[in-house]
């Protein structure tokens, strides 16, 4: 009785959600049941689940007192409820109060319908610059223009480039037409050169030291996807004293670079002081490897000097095995454990939660041998959630089973922020196979602002397996 109550809450939010005004009287057995079925015991839970509890974080999010954090879930809710009801998404997306951050969710819902609703895509584009021009503060307002830009070059990139160059602040100018540049020199070239060149010596006249280092570190990542050595190039104007800056510049060129050069990549990201942008750069460089090598991948993993980041690459590369060469995600899924079991605490259980999930796709019981180790509570229900979340093989009672363990073992823990961050990460590994259960878990989150996140990563969680399914 209790789930199909539940699941009849549910059916009312969703159909409150489409402009119904039935009561709860009049939702007949047959439409309660059908709703039941999605929940433990049958089958996964669908799109349908997903779009009511996306319907609860909304209601949740709007009663958040805090104006900044009511536009920032509604935001990711909005994000999230894209996926399975556009129209809606664009609702949430339009009741956002703060204009810039209006601007940003329109700009990002623009470029997820891109493809598969492309009026939706322009209307929302359209809509996401006008709040950009509303946004009072200048500087503000020129970041807001620029994520417009940058999203409007995939599907109008000469309306993008007009945009662009309308943008007051400098730097983001630069930015934006260096995005442009990027998406003209798929199909446009000569223009595409003629940009950059716009967009580098605009930078490089930026007056203010800061300033212009900010500039050209914006030119010179949005430049790193598609001419990399000009990035690198644009990157050695940074000043000096930032190394960090010009390291991140070569890690996105160094990950480009290996799609065609894996040698010259692997110079390149060994040649970053830094250690840790070092350990990062190797690191994506081996899962651009494993598309096509997964022994070199391994080796370049290897490479990495510092445990936690060289445990994570394995783990990395395991999940990313796990279909195309199981025996070598086997393998590297076990080197990965083995690593990180030897880090001490409390860096430890970190590179723990990050492995278990990619080693859980191909051992399951040595992902969940290895998270029932950890003694810090939290980490430990985290990386039982994501040996949860995993899937296990496509075993829905068994990610079911481990993902109530993490939940029972939230609800154990004594300080509440941790408690509810608990909770939080069970709940969403625990939707997919018991949505009832995880609403009742996230609904008993005190904190408003963690609860409608709670329950947007459970609809997230939900619809991620929908979404990876073939069409038929």
């Amino acid at each position: 009785m209790r789930r199909v109550l539940l699941w009849a809450l549910l059916g009312i939010a969703a159909a409150a959600a489409a402009g119904s005004t039935r009561s709860f009287a009049e939702f007949t057995l047959s439409e309660v049941e059908g709703l039941r079925m999605t929940g433990k015991g049958q089958q996964p839970a669908t799109a349908t689940a997903a779009k009511a509890i996306l319907e609860e974080a909304r209601a949740v999010a709007q009663r958040l007192g805090d104006a900044e954090l009511r536009a920032r879930a509604l935001s990711l809710v909005a994000q999230t409820m894209a996926e399975t009801d556009p129209a809606q998404a664009l609702n949430i997306a339009r009741s956002i109060g703060d204009e810039y951050q209006r601007s940003w969710t329109l700009h990002l819902l623009a470029g997820k319908l891109a493809q598969s609703d492309p009026a939706r895509s322009r209307a929302a584009a359209q809509e996401a610059i006008e709040s950009a021009q509303r946004v009072g503060n200048e500087e503000q307002r020129s970041m807001a223009l620029l994520n417009v830009a940058c999203s409007l070059a995939k599907t109008d990139p000469q309306q993008a480039l007009a945009l662009a160059r309308g943008i007051p602040d400098d730097g983001a100018r630069a930015s934006a037409l260096a995005g442009v540049a990027c998406a003209l020199g798929e199909t446009q070239a000569a223009q595409s050169q003629e940009v950059i060149s716009e967009a580098c010596g605009i930078a490089r006249g930026v007056a203010d030291n800061q300033k212009r280092d900010v500039a050209l570190f914006r030119v010179a990542w949005a430049l790193a996807a598609s001419a990399p050595e000009r990035a690198l190039e644009v990157a050695s104007s940074i000043d000096k004293r930032k190394p960090t800056w010009r390291a991140q510049v070569t890690l996105a060129a160094a990950e480009t670079v290996a799609k065609t050069d894996l040698q010259k990549a692997v110079q390149m990201a060994s040649g970053i002081e830094d250690p840790w942008w070092h350990s990062r750069a190797l690191r994506q460089v081996a899962l651009v490897a494993a598309q096509c090598d997964a022994a070199r991948a391994r080796e370049i993993a290897r490479m990495i000097e510092e445990p936690a980041e060289r445990a994570r690459a394995l783990g990395d590369l395991a999940g990313a095995l796990a279909q195309a060469a199981p025996e070598e995600s086997r393998q590297m899924a076990g080197e990965a454990l083995t690593v990180a079991q030897g880090i001490k605490e409390p860096r430890r259980g970190p590179v723990m939660v990050a492995v278990v999930g990619a080693v859980a796709a191909t051992d399951p019981q040595a992902a969940l041998k290895a998270a029932r180790s950890l003694t810090n509570p939290v980490m430990r229900v985290r990386a039982l959630s994501a040996v949860a979340a995993a899937r296990l093989n496509g075993d829905a009672e068994a990610s079911r089973q481990v993902a109530e363990e993490a939940l029972g073992a939230a609800r154990k823990i004594a300080a509440e922020t941790e408690r509810a961050e608990a909770v939080s990460a069970a709940a969403a590994a625990l939707a997919p196979t018991d949505p009832e259960a995880a609403l009742l878990a996230a609904r008993g989150i005190e904190n408003n602002f963690q609860r409608a996140l709670t329950l947007r990563e459970m609809a997230a969680a939900i619809l991620a397996p929908v979404k990876a399914k073939p069409a038929q």
